[in-house]
């Protein structure tokens, strides 16, 4: 039986290393979390940070879901901010909504 190959395998091996490659410079160059989480709490002294997730986003804005719970209240509440990579190649905040 001769089966006929989509891809040649350095094709496919080579498209797998790129796009990891990709994937961590975007990683490298998203906002800190914890620098996110320390911006959060300074601006929220009593407020108690149980979740971090970044969101959408790309190369030059972040979409950060920050969980969080109010002094002597249970309920987990849900912060919404966006980071914007500016022409200092430093982020910083473009908005925030509470939720």
């Amino acid at each position: 039986m001769n089966r006929k190959q989509l891809l040649p395998p350095f094709i496919i091996v080579g498209f797998i290393i790129i796009t990891a490659l990709g994937l961590f410079y975007i990683w490298l160059n998203r906002p800190n979390d914890e620098n996110v989480k320390k911006e959060f709490l300074t601006k929220n002294p009593t407020f108690q940070v149980v979740g971090l997730e970044l969101g959408e986003g790309n190369s030059d804005f972040a979409t950060y879901h920050i969980n969080y719970k109010k002094p002597n209240d249970d309920t987990v509440y849900e912060y919404i901010t966006t980071y914007q990579k500016c022409d200092d190649n430093e982020w910083r905040i473009n908005c925030g909504i509470l939720k």
